[in-house]
């Protein structure tokens, strides 16, 4: 590739039909497997568009390289097989020439890529290792070495993280049911209380069983008639489940009621403007939970035979709202569960020159 001429009208047209292209990119494909041979084109391009000179940047081969003894050095002989594929380009053409010079294309799955953080000590030492950059001991972010003017790296870097973190959130809920407890939460769970991610995952696969189990229970009582038990434990598991989400969020807690926790909840997801009409429902449970509990005396002066008819209706309708209620939360908080740490994409905004 000749050198970029800046000056050139045609520049900045240029520059945003990259950008319309970094918007476009996938870069873990429907079998989840990166495509390494254009990615390290296009990034290579990316930096040269960003100001850089052709000696400045590495080559292709060279990043390429970098990934691949990152991947050997992190697994076996039998995990390079699994994470690494070389597939012939039998459409090759010569406008193939410049991403797959050899007719093959590489492909990473993303296995390789989550094993030991690969993913990013690679993006981190693309700036340090190859490009030189000092490492910035204010940040630890993996890849904090990109310049603020570096527009098009940084959009392809920023995409790359958010992908990346999208389809780790999604794998983590898809395998939650089979683990019991969500990887991400576990990893912030160690991290907050200073135990081991072993301990982690135990602690919240037994929390969440206790939930499992008791919304059985309650599922029991109700085949059973037993309305207030199931009420109870419904109460128990949708109270205990708030409380983790406002202590999650350094919300201060003491003794506060199913109401009060109900509107703390619902003023917080209203700052991150999440959508909160389960919270609306909760709290219309809340009140025929009230009406049920402490309603039934109340109304002894009534006839005793209607009274009790009325409150049998009442209480099993309040108990199976409360079924689906509990299953509803769980389900809240399982989602809410991969995003306990921030992956937001943090650096320097600027704009086209």
């Amino acid at each position: 590739m000749s050198e970029i001429n800046r000056l050139d009208p045609r520049f900045l047209r240029e520059q945003e039909l990259l950008l319309e292209d970094i918007n476009r990119y996938e870069f873990i494909n429907d079998q989840g497997q990166l495509d390494l041979n254009h990615f390290v084109v296009f990034l290579s391009t990316l930096f040269i568009y960003d100001g850089l000179s052709k000696k400045e940047v590495p080559s292709p081969e060279t990043i390429a390289s970098l990934l691949m003894e990152l991947l050997a050095s992190k697994g076996s002989k039998e995990d390079m097989k699994l994470w690494v594929h070389s597939q012939k380009l039998i459409d090759w053409n010569l406008e193939y020439a410049p991403v797959y010079p050899d007719k093959k294309r590489t492909l990473i799955h993303i296995a390789g890529l989550i094993n030991a953080n690969v993913l990013e000590i690679w993006i981190s030492e693309i700036g340090h290792s190859l490009l030189g950059l000092p490492r910035n001991s204010e940040s630890s972010f993996y890849y904090s070495w990109i310049k603020p003017e570096w527009v098009l790296v940084k959009a392809f870097i920023e995409k790359l993280h958010n992908d990346y973190w999208q389809l780790m959130k999604q794998v983590d809920l898809d395998s939650f049911d089979e683990n019991g407890y969500s990887l991400i939460e576990a990893l912030h769970h160690s991290y907050q209380n200073g135990s081991s991610f072993e301990q982690a995952t135990q602690e919240l696969k037994a929390i969440h069983a206790s939930y499992l189990a008791a919304q059985q229970r309650s599922q029991d009582a109700i085949k059973s008639h037993f309305y207030l038990e199931a009420i109870a434990l419904q109460e128990s598991v949708i109270s205990h489940l708030l409380n983790r989400y406002l202590r999650s969020k350094s919300i201060k807690l003491n003794n506060v009621s199913l109401k009060g926790l109900i509107l703390r909840t619902e003023k917080q997801l209203t700052k991150e403007s999440k959508d909160i009409s389960l919270f609306g429902k909760l709290d219309d449970w809340r009140k025929q939970r009230n009406s049920v509990i402490h309603g039934f005396v109340e109304k002894t002066s009534e006839d005793v035979e209607k009274s009790l008819d009325k409150f049998i209706d009442e209480s099993s309708t309040t108990a199976m709202l409360g079924q689906e209620l509990i299953k509803s939360v769980i389900d809240w908080y399982v989602d809410f569960s991969v995003d306990k740490i921030d992956t937001k994409f943090r650096l320097e905004q600027s704009d086209l020159n």
